[in-house]
This record gives C-alpha cells, sequence and structure tokens, in this order.
C-alpha cells in the first residue's frame, strides 16, 4: 500500500491537477484570512475557517476526479484488480494519497491560526476544533469523492458529480423543513454536514460530531471497495 501511495502522490504533481489544487486553496485562503480578519481587524478565526467551507465543497472534486475514473478510461484498472494488492489496500492508497495532498495544501490554516494568536488570545479548544474540523471535512468528502470515482470513467462525470453529492450534504437541512414528520425532519437534520463543522469550528468538540465525519468516510470507503469487488469478479 506504501508503493501506491508513493505512486498516486507522484501522479499528483506529474499532472497538473496537484498544482491547481494546492495554488488555488492557498491563494482563496489567503485571500479570505485577509478579507475576514486582516480588514475587519478581528481574531475571530472561527468566521476565516467558515469562509473555507465552501472552498473545500468546491476544490476538493478536483483531488478526487481521476483516482479510479483515469484507471478506467486508460484500461489500468485490470493492472489494479491483479496485483497481489487487496482491493481494500488499493483504495486505502488512494484515499490516504488524496488526504496527504489535502493536509499539505491546508497547512498553510496552521500559519493563519499562528499569526492571529501572536496578537490575541485564543481558546486551545477553538484551535484544535478549527484544524480538526477542517480536516474531518476534507477527509469526509474526499471518501466521498473516491466513490464517485470509482462510478465512472469520466473525470468530469466524477468531480460534478462529487460536487453534486456534497451539495446534497450541505442543503439537506432545508428539506427537512418539509418533512411531515418531526421523525423524519431530525433524522434528515442529523445527515447536514454543516451544523456539525460550524461547532467544531466553534471550539465545541463533541464526540457526536467527530463520529458523524468518521462515519461518512468508513461507509464511502466501503462502498467504493465494494464496488470494486463487483467490477473486478465481471
Amino acid at each position: 500500500m506504501t508503493a501506491l501511495i508513493r505512486k498516486e502522490l507522484k501522479e499528483y504533481f506529474l499532472y497538473p491537477v496537484g498544482y491547481i489544487f494546492m495554488s488555488i486553496f492557498c491563494a482563496l485562503s489567503a485571500f479570505f484570512f485577509f478579507s475576514s480578519i486582516i480588514v475587519q481587524n478581528t481574531s475571530n478565526i472561527s468566521a476565516f475557517f467558515q469562509t473555507l467551507f465552501m472552498v473545500i465543497i468546491l476544490l476538493t472534486p478536483i483531488l478526487t476526479m481521476r483516482l479510479f475514473s483515469e484507471e478506467y478510461k486508460l484500461h489500468t484498472d485490470q493492472l489494479l484488480f491483479c496485483s497481489p494488492a487487496k482491493i481494500t489496500e488499493i483504495v486505502l492508497g488512494k484515499y490516504i494519497s488524496a488526504l496527504i495532498m489535502f493536509i499539505a495544501a491546508t497547512s498553510i490554516n496552521l500559519i493563519y491560526v499562528i499569526v492571529v494568536c501572536l496578537f490575541a488570545k485564543i481558546s486551545l479548544s477553538l484551535i484544535i476544533g478549527c484544524l480538526l474540523g477542517t480536516t474531518l471535512l476534507g477527509a469526509s468528502l474526499i471518501s466521498i469523492g473516491i466513490f464517485i470515482s470509482s462510478k465512472t470513467e469520466s473525470q468530469i462525470i466524477s468531480a460534478f458529480g462529487s460536487f453534486g453529492v456534497f451539495l446534497i450534504f450541505v442543503f439537506i437541512e432545508a428539506l427537512s423543513q418539509y418533512m411531515p414528520f418531526d421523525w423524519l425532519k431530525t433524522f434528515i437534520n442529523s445527515l447536514a454536514i454543516m451544523p456539525k463543522y460550524s461547532n467544531l469550528i466553534s471550539g465545541i468538540l463533541n464526540i457526536s460530531d467527530i463520529l458523524y465525519f468518521i462515519s461518512i468516510i468508513v461507509i464511502f470507503v466501503f462502498l467504493t471497495v465494494q464496488t470494486l469487488e463487483k467490477k473486478r469478479w465481471n
């Protein structure tokens, strides 16, 4: 699996995908830090991380769109299936490589947090919540994106499909208002991703919110493994 992770990381920079993701993310995060913290003359880092929510939603498909779609298009997926590595190892290798790229890009946020801490006192729980919330959000979206990528050989469909699923998780809370039963409304609200992220970046470290993101990761990685297992035997 280590060899696969190295291979995937290398390919991120053989193609412009890695450069595009990191450069756009760094540029947007710098802009929003300047506009929400520097211009406003505030130490409210929660507001900065709130603006990053849609940035992550928009850019994460760039990381995941080629992971399996490109394998299908180039017909190299058969090489993966015939390799001694288990399907689970293949999926985890690709997932971890995308997560490493995401963490590498978002690590710039740590610099911004340190800068704010030099001029204002910020609680440790808020710092942990903001950094953890961003990482868990990205890790969850990557798991969804890799699942969508395993369903199609088109990178464009993979990217837009991932973005569409992301939006469902974002706006599902609004849908609950039209549910006729309270239990159904409560259930749909529990699936909304925004409240969990908002809690974390506000310094509210609920175990239930953390488990929510972990559950998404586990479910979609599992679904990806099952998709590939089916393709392997077909």
